[in-house]
């Protein structure tokens, strides 16, 4: 209170220059202030700006990586379908020449059987033919 009387009394008895600087100063403040308020609007707007700029930096990114992300699946299943289309004829493959030999080595066989079974035929023959020789050389003797 003693010094707004102070003031008072200053203006009134010749400091008007005091009063006046008085004034300039909360001019001044107060130009300082809404300086500031813009300057801080200014801030928040850029930094709005910068953020929505690096969210539209962060999915055009992150799409980029889905569609890399993607192509390497795709690749990775056409090489895999590919070997296993590979394996697939190889076991095919694999699988007839082996169906093959057992032909051939079940033909080998049913020829050994046939030709064992031919000589013992023959053998069986001979000696059957020898024995009723002999039967006959018995009874005619």
């Amino acid at each position: 209170m003693t010094e707004r009387l102070a003031n008072t009394t200053n203006k009134f008895m010749g400091y008007p220059d005091l009063a006046a600087r008085g004034a300039a100063q909360k001019s001044q403040a107060e130009l300082a202030q809404r300086e500031l308020r813009s300057q801080a609007k200014l801030a928040q707007k850029e930094l709005w700006s910068k953020t929505e700029l690096a969210q539209k930096e962060l999915r055009g990114q992150t799409e980029l990586a889905q569609k890399e992300l993607w192509s390497k699946t795709e690749l990775a299943r056409r090489e895999l379908q590919s070997r296993t289309e590979l394996a697939q004829r190889e076991i095919r493959s694999q699988t007839e020449l082996a169906r093959r030999e057992l032909q051939s080595r079940t033909e080998l066989a049913q020829r050994e059987i046939q030709s064992q079974t031919e000589l013992a035929r023959k053998e069986l023959q001979s000696q059957t033919e020898l024995a009723q020789r002999e039967l006959r050389g018995w009874y005619s003797g």
